[in-house]
């Protein structure tokens, strides 16, 4: 009976040793998934906005479907942000919030710029918003790379 009761640490030990490693697999898949459909997002937003953007230019609905998605990508942004990241993707987690925040104050000027009717082609095209997508792509590729 004794040495019995002297297992039961041991075997609580060694099940619980056992699920960490699962468990970050799992969270790290998880986290994987959503950054995926993050960049997703990001990138048909990417695809869309020269087109939105320059329609917005000369009419008021495009402008307001355009502020409309801009708001959709900053409610993205929110839901990534909150996703937590595995360990061995923290520094690459960190690249990405930063990028997210350089991106969410292009995203505001955007929209400042909409609401006062001085949206401009000059704008569009030195925004921050497309090279924050692209620094956000890169670091994407790296968090795929590590996947593999």
């Amino acid at each position: 009976m004794n040495r019995l009761l002297l297992l039961i640490p041991f075997f609580i030990l060694l099940t619980t040793a056992a699920c960490s490693p699962i468990e970050d697999t799992k969270d790290t898949l998880i986290y994987i998934n959503g950054v995926e459909d993050y960049m997703n997002e990001l990138s048909r937003f990417t695809e869309e906005f020269p087109s939105m953007a320059e329609e917005a230019l000369s009419e008021s609905q495009a402008a307001q479907e355009l502020e409309t998605r801009v708001q959709q990508v900053q409610e993205d942004i929110e839901t990534f942000n909150q996703l937590d990241s595995p360990v061995i993707m923290e520094e690459l987690h960190d690249e990405l919030l930063k990028q997210n925040e350089n991106m969410q104050q292009g995203l505001e000027s955007l929209e400042i710029e909409l609401e006062k009717g001085t949206l401009n082609i000059e704008f569009i095209e030195d925004s921050e918003i497309l090279k924050s997508i692209q620094g956000i792509e890169g670091i994407y590729e790296q968090i795929e790379k590590l996947g593999e």
